[in-house]
């Protein structure tokens, strides 16, 4: 009986201890203390990392604690914005390629090459890759364009008709846009050929467009008759002839 009671103290004292092992282990004691060892080590590791992923939220960038990259995070956050932002990588001061002038440069949407704004409003054509940045108008007085089908062909295009196309310009004043504003300048008619097949359609719907936007003509210097303010060509190149030639 004396020993029942010794071992039903014995179990009461490891009860109180919070952790209940059998007394005739000899283990009570060690593993109660283990227990709790490994649960203070286990609350604090949980403060810890709530410490610190309340830090790395109030970086601006929150990670995972145990990756150790939150301040990384957070400074790749804040850049990635400011360059969404476009402060720091659209305008650079320096040197004008096209004027030479020490300015503020903005990089161009075609090529990204950079140009300073003055530079940019004055041409319609992207000097480094030839891009259009808007649509493209000369100076062409005005006139009118005609377009007539006849059964004769082209040299090369025996089969088909010909499109016979007539540009016709009447004399009149100069405007700022040309050589010699206010000068007199002479009229004048021109003739073209264009086979009527489906590329030539083509050709000809692109050269009525260039017409509407004033850039087949301009007034200049005349190679054929050596005058000054006639109507010439402007670099768009119609067959004239036929039969034969260009």
């Amino acid at each position: 009986q004396q020993g029942t009671r010794s071992k039903t103290i014995e179990g009461s004292h490891h009860r109180r201890e919070g952790v209940y092992s059998a007394p005739h282990s000899g283990h009570g004691a060690k593993g109660s203390d283990f227990s709790r060892q490994h649960h203070d080590e286990a609350q604090q590791g949980t403060r810890s990392k709530t410490i610190e992923g309340s830090h790395h939220r109030r970086e601006g960038g929150y990670s995972a604690p145990h990756s150790g990259h939150g301040a990384k995070g957070s400074d790749f956050s804040r850049q990635h914005h400011d360059e969404d932002a476009g402060s720091s990588v659209d305008l650079g001061t320096t040197t004008c390629e096209i004027c030479a002038c020490e300015k503020p440069c903005y990089p161009l949407k075609c090529c990204g090459k950079y140009m300073c704004q003055g530079c940019q409003q004055k041409v319609t054509i992207c000097p480094y890759c030839r891009t259009f940045w808007r649509v493209l108008t000369g100076d062409q007085p005005p006139g009118t364009m005609s377009v007539q089908e006849i059964q004769d062909s082209a040299a090369g295009y025996e089969p088909f008709p010909t499109w016979r196309i007539k540009y016709f310009f009447p004399p009149g004043i100069q405007k700022d846009c040309h050589p010699n504003p206010g000068e007199y300048y002479k009229g004048g008619s021109r003739t073209a050929f264009l086979p009527a097949t489906d590329h030539g359609l083509l050709v000809l719907t692109l050269l009525r467009l260039a017409f509407l936007r004033k850039l087949t003509f301009t007034i200049g210097h005349s190679l054929t008759t050596d005058r000054e303010n006639s109507i010439v060509w402007n670099d768009i190149h119609h067959k004239t002839n036929l039969h034969s030639g260009p």
